[in-house]
């Protein structure tokens, strides 16, 4: 069945199975090929900035003063990881799909068989940090019809994301 497929976090870990909030939208014989979540550089300065908080609760004189700049530089930090975490882009064998949820739920798909272009765009900083946006455009659109923004190893999801559309393209 194609929900007990395993996927690639593209985070470095395997997983044996999908995650529920994904399983539960995949059609029969529908397999997940990776699931994946903004690079962890788009927040560095947010994560910095926690760091400061956090090395404020050593340098700072009073105890209390300490502790809500630690207990602040820690719940920053999480705060930070949750918003890059609730994005996540999953990749299936019939689809791409973008979600974003955490007390709502946006979500968008884009059916494989109408993709007609990927677009990488990756800056000097991306490649040396690897991590760039993908542009996704569907026939009979105008511009872009999905963003995969500051996502871990682009040319490698490209390079997924295009062998999909052939092994698409082969069973049409």
């Amino acid at each position: 069945m194609g929900a007990e497929l395993p996927y690639h976090s593209r985070m470095g870990s395997f997983s044996p199975t999908v995650p529920r909030n994904i399983r539960k939208h995949l059609a029969p014989g529908e397999g997940v090929v990776l699931v994946l979540h903004p690079s962890a550089w788009r927040y560095i300065l947010h994560y910095l900035l926690g760091l400061i908080l956090l090395g404020f609760s050593i340098v700072l004189p009073v105890f209390e003063a300490k502790a809500v700049a630690a207990i602040s530089g820690i719940l920053y930090i999480a705060y930070t990881e949750l918003r890059r975490r609730r994005i996540a882009y999953v990749v299936t064998t019939h689809r791409i799909m973008k979600e974003a949820r955490l007390f709502s739920r946006r979500s968008s798909t884009l059916p494989m068989n109408r993709i007609t272009d990927v677009h990488l765009d990756q800056s000097f900083f991306g490649r040396l940090f690897n991590f760039g946006d993908l542009f996704i455009n569907t026939a009979g659109e105008g511009g872009f019809e999905l963003v995969m923004e500051k996502i871990p190893g682009p040319g490698d999801v490209k390079a997924t994301i295009e062998s999909q559309l052939l092994e698409t393209r082969k069973k049409s």
